[in-house]
């Protein structure tokens, strides 16, 4: 059975052994940032598991005595207990698509949640994850178990997550979430509306300095844009994994161009790292603010040519192959708010968490978007989105979510294939093939009875499995026990009508937006920089792809030529 290495700044394994998560670990540590204290069990651990059922014996009861020894803390111990948490950590980055469990108390209870941990990595989020991202089946998975940190503790006490940099801009300015009395599985399950990061320069200032800091040496070891995740334990900090990357298009050309500008990296690495697909993606698309009126939203007078001239300035080309669909109303968009200048109806705003625009129908389940996007772009919309959404994501041209902040699984998964999304639409409460908005109604024999279909699983709390977050860090598992994170079974939100920030979300799978309906199906586009949810068609502009990919663009002439 491979050996277990305890984490610490000397050990120099490749992440093809340790995983990304240990190796990232590694190198905080040997930056003389706070780390827990912890072991990794290698991915070769994994693959003997998946092939004969077996777990290492002697040497996890070992790696448990000297890790009792490290922090004076045992396990079963009534005055000092030691409870752990238990996560999984690819090579490749998978990020909430295997299991995670926390404050595991006891070497049996460990010992299952390796199991756990090593199974999920044939779950069918996970394949279906490594099929989209041309990422080796045989790999397997390492697991890195570490003494908890608790950020619920106290009023000092919280989670969060913080890029180096604007990871849709790439603006250098710190950015990410971050939630007080809180666990990570808060911050990145989208379930619960999150605090912006520099909340926590107000709450807690030393923190916050000690977060600035950490982030510049990460970003300068990595030579790159780096996100952290971290847990304030009364007033302490600590790093629970690092990860360079996770940028959009055109922040990625922008990073790379700036990072030429302070020396961090020189020419020629800058177009390297530069792909076709970023510069694609480096000319975002607004909604047009001057657009002309939509098509009358009566499918009886929206002929194709019509549909698809309307459809032509979209991120998403109109649904080929298929009859125009229906807006779902049956009165022309009116103008409303700051939409009246441009003639376009925004249902709605939330936080623009994926740039780009995307036009498509309503699905408000992940099931119901593969099924919807055989005939055309769908636009999935949920209350938040977990590792069991992934196929739905996969299918999905935009993503909407009515909580959760610029880190949630919705948000990073967006901007990690490239779709726009909006991420804490206030106003909007997902039900059964509908959306409601402000208290009007949309008459389309397409609505369904707001009831049908509400056997929608319930979120597993206290001891159920809760999958990884969408960062790989901690997730909503107790006692030992995991569910996949920030999910009610189906990914259905937990607070059953309760509301939070003007926010209203039901047990049951449907958008409503404060009582105005619109039916699954109803087309509508979203601006993934703006975080505007227009009703319709929405014309759009080509960005502007600024300066920076000119200047790339020069340097990967020079080099060529050279």
């Amino acid at each position: 059975m491979s050996e277990i290495h305890a984490l610490s700044a000397g050990l120099a394994l490749d992440a093809s052994v340790i995983g990304g998560k240990a190796h990232g670990l590694v190198a905080l540590m040997r930056l003389g940032l706070p780390v827990p204290p912890g072991f990794v069990i290698p991915t070769a651990a994994c693959r003997v598991f998946l092939e004969t059922g077996g777990l290492p014996g002697g040497e996890l009861a070992g790696a448990v005595r000297e890790l009792e020894a490290v922090t004076g803390r045992r396990f079963g111990d009534p005055a000092r207990p030691l409870l752990v948490s238990v996560r999984s950590g690819a090579a490749v980055s998978m990020p909430g698509m295997m299991d995670t469990l926390l404050n595991v108390s006891s070497t049996g209870d460990l010992r299952a949640a390796v199991r756990e941990v090593f199974a999920s990595w044939t779950a069918p989020r996970a394949v279906t994850y490594r099929e989209l991202h041309d990422i080796p089946h045989d790999q397997g998975t390492a697991v890195v178990v570490q003494a908890m940190v608790l950020g619920d503790r106290d009023d000092h006490s919280g989670s969060g997550v913080a890029f180096s940099r604007d990871p849709s801009t790439g603006e250098r300015r710190p950015y990410g979430d971050v939630l007080f009395r809180s666990q990570g599985d808060a911050v990145v399950s989208g379930t619960v509306p999150t605090l912006p990061l520099d909340a926590l320069a107000t709450r807690e200032p030393a923190v916050w300095v000690g977060l600035m800091d950490a982030l510049d040496r990460v970003e300068r070891h990595f030579r790159d844009v780096c996100h952290v995740e971290f847990t304030v334990e009364s007033g302490r900090l600590w790093l629970l994994q690092v990860r360079p990357g996770g940028l959009s298009g055109r922040a990625a050309v922008r990073v790379a161009v700036d990072l030429v500008d302070e020396g961090l990296i020189d020419r020629a690495t800058a177009v390297r790292r530069i792909t076709p697909g970023h510069l694609r993606a480096a000319a975002v698309p607004r909604i047009r603010a001057a657009a002309p009126p939509l098509p009358s939203p009566d499918p009886a007078s929206q002929d194709s040519a019509t549909w698809d001239r309307a459809g032509s300035g979209s991120a998403m080309q109109a649904f080929p192959g298929s009859d125009p669909p229906s807006t779902g109303s049956s009165r022309p968009v009116t103008e409303v708010g700051s939409a009246a200048s441009s003639g376009l109806e925004i249902l709605a705003r939330g936080r623009g968490a994926g740039p780009g625009v995307a036009t498509g129908r309503v699905a408000v389940t992940a099931d119901g978007a593969v099924r919807m996007a055989a005939a055309g772009p769908v636009i999935l919309v949920r209350p938040h989105t977990s590792p069991l959404d992934l196929h739905g994501l996969a299918a999905a041209a935009g993503i909407v979510t009515t909580t959760g902040g610029l880190t949630s699984h919705a948000a990073v998964v967006a901007r990690s294939m490239g779709k726009p999304a909006v991420v804490g639409a206030t106003g909007l409460t997902v039900r059964t093939h509908d959306v409601v908005v402000n208290g009007r109604s949309i008459p389309d024999g397409a609505a369904a009875d707001a009831d049908a279909d509400a056997d929608a699983d319930h979120m597993a709390t206290d001891g159920h499995s809760t999958s990884e977050g969408t960062t790989g860090n901690d997730q909503t598992a107790t006692d030992g026990r995991s569910t996949p994170e920030g999910t009610t079974g189906n990914n259905q939100t937990a607070t059953d009508g309760r509301t939070t920030l003007g926010i209203t979300a039901t047990d049951t799978d449907q958008v409503v937006m404060d009582g105005w309906s619109i039916p699954e199906g109803t087309v509508i586009t979203i601006d993934g920089t703006g975080g505007e949810i227009v009703l319709g068609v929405a014309e759009t502009a080509a960005g502007d792809t600024g300066p920076h990919v000119d200047r790339l663009l020069r340097w990967a002439a020079e080099e060529s030529v050279a």
